[in-house]
């Protein structure tokens, strides 16, 4: 009968985020279709003349989100019984990303370039790991290695010998990781010496080893 013992590895580690995200949405209730299409592209415009100033890779900025609906209002009486639908005109929603490597410097340009232009839209800043997947490895081998060394431990506690790893449960709902987002209004910042320093990413992941021992 083989003799085998199942060790759970985990692995934690905090990574300096190396990239900026500037999300912005736009949002316009307007009379007409053409109305709301044409303030679209007026916002856009804006934007695009905002950061000609700044030395951004044209890739940098994506629309993420684009999105014209009808917008109505249920009409009730007195009893709360409906009475008719009111209709109050086109709503356009538009979010624009701006994505590049992490600095102050281009981050303070930005949101100055943006208060200039009175652009009315609800900003975020976001800071995110460029390569996600390469940090997700570095965890998973520490949990591995981590499994490696209690097996070892265990081992040398308990006289065990020859202890062989020979499966490996591994799920990868086992990880977790978290993104660090800091919100608030273009109007209220526009120093481009802008100084923020963002909280570390924190990832974790997990994994089951089962070793075989005489």
């Amino acid at each position: 009968m083989e003799k085998i013992i199942k060790i759970l590895g985990k692995g934690e580690k905090s990574f300096s985020p190396d990239t900026t995200v500037v999300t912005l949405s736009f949002s316009k209730l307007c009379i007409t279709y053409d109305e709301a299409l044409a303030r679209s592209v007026e916002d856009l415009s804006k934007i695009q003349n905002a950061l000609k100033a700044i030395d951004l890779d044209k890739d940098c900025v994506k629309t993420s989100y684009f999105n014209i609906s009808t917008q109505t209002e249920r009409i009730r009486d007195e009893h709360g019984n409906y009475k008719k639908t009111l209709f109050l005109g086109y709503k356009y929603d538009q979010t624009l990303t701006i994505t590049f490597s992490r600095s102050n410097k281009t981050l303070g340009k930005i949101i100055n370039q943006i208060s200039q232009y009175d652009i009315d839209s609800d900003m975020k800043i976001s800071y995110i790991l460029k390569d996600v997947d390469k940090a997700k490895e570095e965890v998973l081998k520490l949990a591995v290695e981590d499994a490696k060394s209690k097996a070892a431990l265990i081992g040398e506690s308990l006289c065990l010998k020859n202890i062989t790893p020979v499966s490996i449960n591994y799920h990868t709902s086992n990880s977790h990781d978290e993104e660090y987002e800091m919100c608030f209004e273009a109007p209220r910042l526009l120093n481009e010496s802008i100084n923020i320093e963002p909280e570390d990413i924190k990832m974790s992941d997990s994994v089951v080893v089962s070793f075989m021992f005489d």
